[in-house]
């Protein structure tokens, strides 16, 4: 069986004026209650909306993020 983790719509944002820039704290903490909870995950997807700006920036911090 292949265990899979499924994230959603994580609006990430490297603006710190953004309503949303608090989704860094929120994806780090998901992602080491992943990490805890399902040690044994084949992979993850992430899907959505990525960003929440859409810049260049907060697709470097998300790569950054989770690798």
């Amino acid at each position: 069986m292949v265990n899979v983790i499924h994230m959603s719509d994580i609006h990430l944002s490297y603006n710190a004026d953004s309503d949303n820039y608090d989704s860094l704290s929120k994806l780090r903490h998901a992602l080491n209650d992943i990490n805890d909870k399902h040690p044994g995950a084949d992979f993850m997807i992430i899907t959505g909306d990525l960003t929440h700006d859409g810049s260049e920036e907060s697709y470097r911090l998300l790569d950054k993020t989770i690798k």
